[in-house]
């Protein structure tokens, strides 16, 4: 898990999506087709029955133009760039963002405390001469020290796969858009695109931050010491998700965990 790990997933993404997205968009045409078809119809009777003069009629057709034109859009331009979207593809416009600053965030904190673990691990060899406590010592610090590497790549590479298979089925619940019923499909779908496009972005601050906490307080403290800091790390960064879902919940996310418990505590 070196530096270039966010290129290396993305890599692996890209080629999912190179391969695959296409059987996708081509459903994604032929329920926008059939579902478009099913409202006109329904359109068409509705004006029959409803008495409605010319000018309702004209604002039911550009009312219809309008909204059959957003999600067809949407899908002629869902991976290649197009001057709607300042020439980025639509998914790209969404995710492009949030990415480039998780990256300029997250990967110099990642490979300065990814990079000290290991040059402990080299200069801290087990020592059978050194008796019991100096195994013990070593070993603790060996599983902490790959437990916070792996938590780090885990909770930003998380994110990346998740976003990855929301776009990968994206085109099956764009035509939604253009049938008011379901319509609250589109809109979940959207909602989810939002949500993962942030979680790398939240991740990366939660690396970011917790990194340099450790590597500021690693040369004061050292050894087994640091077992206690880096278990906080690895449960704070596993709230990523938690902390993204409340950020678009409008929730402080106060009804639980840690800061619940000991407020329950104090309170008595």
């Amino acid at each position: 898990m070196n530096g270039d790990w966010i290129a290396q997933v993305n890599q692996t993404m890209s080629g999912l999506l190179a391969s695959h997205q296409s059987i996708f968009i081509h459903t994604g045409y032929f329920l926008f087709a059939g579902l478009g078809a099913i409202v006109l119809m329904l359109d068409g009777v509705h004006l029959m029955f409803s008495g409605g003069g010319f000018s309702d009629v004209i604002g039911s057709l550009i009312h219809r133009v309008f909204l059959f034109c957003v999600p067809l859009a949407i899908l002629n331009n869902y991976l290649d760039p197009a001057p709607i979207f300042g020439n980025q593809s639509f998914c790209s416009t969404i995710t492009g963002g949030p990415q480039y600053f998780a990256k300029e965030i997250g990967t110099v904190a990642f490979t300065q405390l990814s990079g000290q673990c290991l040059t402990y691990i080299k200069e801290h060899p087990f020592n059978l001469i050194g008796g019991v406590n100096n195994i013990f010592s070593t070993f603790v610090m060996w599983i902490c020290m790959e437990a916070i590497r792996m938590a780090m790549f885990f909770v930003m590479s998380w994110g990346l796969i998740a976003q990855t298979a929301i776009i990968l089925v994206g085109p099956l619940f764009i035509p939604f858009l253009v049938f008011q019923p379901l319509a609250f499909l589109f809109w979940n779908w959207f909602r989810s695109l939002l949500q993962y496009a942030f979680y790398p972005l939240i991740a990366a601050i939660l690396v970011h931050v917790f990194a340099t906490m450790l590597l500021n307080i690693w040369p004061s403290l050292g050894g087994v010491a640091m077992v206690p800091y880096f278990c906080l790390a690895i449960i704070g960064l596993f709230k990523a998700q938690a902390l993204v879902s409340n950020l678009f919940a409008g929730s402080s996310g106060g009804g639980g965990g840690a800061l619940a418990l000991a407020g329950k505590f104090f309170s008595k």
